[in-house]
């Protein structure tokens, strides 16, 4: 695809998608939805679309449909060939992360997570503990840092200043020991992710919470997916996707009348604290202090690094807090409605999740 002919289909689809349906833009410029709809039998020219079109200035919008158009066309049909494309992509680049749809990013991190596990004595999947250790270490990071210090309560972690400091500095000691146990490498992904270290990590963890009889640690959504292994992770991956997609009006494989859509729609966006925004990057490049310092020194994917686990774990509390919503401004029969079809969903892609787990 020459260069100029690209230009002009990503300033037309860019203008289509975010143009009313029956507006004079939108009539004019469509003609780039089916143009990008055809290349899915060109995957190299699609490749080409996707990395150009998502560098433009960012909406959700845009990447929302990137996400659930081409990427997923990509996923769907040609995952095998592009695979190691987008994992160096979204390794290099973090904003590219945001129009991965839940099939990649289950995808990368499965991958990124078997390396680990091959350096190891046994695979992830014989501990005797149900932990969900990528995950456990990206909230030791989130924790021990200053700058992430007073955004605790975006992740339901309402502690007082007193308890607050004292699980930061105890998540400070669980990050020191982590790293200063592979001795001269001062790289987190040189550090030991056997079996013992996680299980340990875990544990410690834990007692920084269980020191305050008042904590409610345990009652939070961080805390069930920390110890679900990875099949909580993934589903609410999947959740939180199937709900931006609804209250973004697009089309959604679930037997839900469109009334119900709507309204689920509503409450997504009234609880939606996932939508990307440039303030905790922000905050991370501003800080200065000697242990964010430290921080930053220990691989060099800071911050994407922690911009993408924060996005994470907000988008988890966030469908915590549409459940609760759900519950008080639907029926019964229609929450029904909505597990139902949510299991039906995950089960379409070979997933399984016990239904008292899906906070419905």
């Amino acid at each position: 695809m020459e260069e100029r002919e690209l230009d002009t289909l990503i300033e037309a689809w860019r203008t289509a998608i975010t143009a009313d349906v029956n507006s004079r833009k939108y009539e004019k410029n469509k003609w780039s939805i089916e143009k990008v709809s055809a290349l899915s039998d060109h995957p190299e020219d699609l490749w080409i679309f996707i990395q150009a079109a998502y560098v433009g200035p960012f909406s959700t919008r845009v990447s929302s449909q990137l996400a659930n158009g081409p990427m997923k066309e990509l996923h769907k049909n040609h995952r095998d060939a592009f695979i190691d494309r987008i994992e160096d992509l979204r390794g290099r680049d973090g904003r590219f992360h945001h129009i991965l749809p839940p099939e990649w990013k289950a995808e990368i991190s499965n991958r990124i997570w078997t390396r680990l596990e091959l350096t190891h004595r046994k695979p992830w999947k014989e501990r005797p503990l149900k932990i969900n250790g990528s995950l456990t270490d990206n909230f030791v990071f989130l924790l021990s840092s200053d700058f992430f210090f007073d955004l605790w309560g975006m992740l339901d972690l309402n502690f007082g200043d007193e308890t607050k400091q004292r699980i930061q500095m105890g998540s400070r000691s669980i990050l020191k020991q982590i790293v200063e146990a592979a001795g001269d490498n001062r790289d987190y992904y040189l550090t030991s992710f056997s079996e013992e270290r996680i299980a340990e990590t875990y544990t410690l963890l834990l007692l920084l919470f269980k020191q305050d009889e008042r904590c409610t640690f345990e009652e939070t959504v961080i805390y069930k997916v920390l110890t679900n292994e990875r099949a909580l992770e993934e589903a609410l991956g999947f959740f939180t996707m199937l709900l931006v997609s609804i209250a973004n009006d697009y089309e959604v494989e679930l037997d839900i009348a469109k009334d119900l859509q709507e309204k689920l729609g509503e409450i997504w966006k009234a609880v939606d604290a996932c939508t990307y925004d440039d303030r905790f990057d922000l905050l991370y490049e501003a800080s200065n202090t000697e242990w964010d310092l430290y921080l930053k020194s220990l691989t060099s994917e800071f911050p994407d690094f922690l911009s993408t686990n924060l996005e994470q774990f907000l988008s988890f509390e966030s469908y915590r807090r549409f459940c609760e919503k759900l519950h008080t401004q639907c029926s019964r029969g229609e929450v029904e409605i909505v597990r139902e079809s949510f299991s039906k969903y995950l089960l379409s892609l070979s997933r399984q999740l016990d239904p008292q787990e899906m906070f419905l």
